[in-house]
């Protein structure tokens, strides 16, 4: 079966509006049934936040990135030198309201998205290197993950965020 395809997708699962360029479906019993990859959305928007100095804070990014990073509200709120945990948490009860922030605040922010991704390598390297441990004893149950391969993945991933608008 043939997969269609619509252009200009209104995605609203991170809590804000993204726009999806392109995004496959199956019709079943009648419904459209999307194909989408929350995790690389989440990647692709963060990626984007990390890289690009002309954007609005929006209440749901600020949930985004808290969440992703795995922090307490408290936690976010020391990290980013937010006074009130109130604060945060107005915030990202307004998804799509934008958050004025002051440098130190945006900075720590991207920081904070810098951090997801490091944590995201350090983990595929530790992959790797468990993967040449194994090769090593011959206990290989999945074909070993190389460093060329996986820096190959990780920029053509760079290349796949730019179908996406925010």
């Amino acid at each position: 079966m043939r997969a269609n395809t619509q252009r200009n997708y209104k995605y609203y699962g991170l809590g804000f509006l993204v726009i999806l360029e392109e995004v496959t479906y199956d019709v079943v019993d009648g419904e459209k049934c999307y194909d989408i990859d929350m995790k690389n959305i989440r990647d692709a928007f963060l990626y984007f936040l990390m890289t690009n100095h002309q954007i609005d804070i929006l209440g749901g990014m600020i949930k985004l990135v808290r969440t992703s990073r795995g922090l307490t509200i408290d936690e976010f709120a020391e990290k980013i030198g937010v006074a009130s945990k109130g604060t945060i948490s107005k915030w990202e009860k307004e998804p799509e309201q934008i958050i004025k922030l002051n440098n130190h605040q945006l900075l720590t922010l991207k920081t904070q998205v810098s951090n997801f991704f490091m944590e995201k390598m350090q983990k595929q390297v530790a992959k790797i290197l468990d993967n040449k441990k194994a090769v090593k004893q011959k206990e290989v149950k999945s074909k070993p993950i190389t460093i060329s391969r996986f820096l190959n993945e990780f920029i053509a991933q760079d290349a796949a965020f730019a179908k996406f608008r925010f």
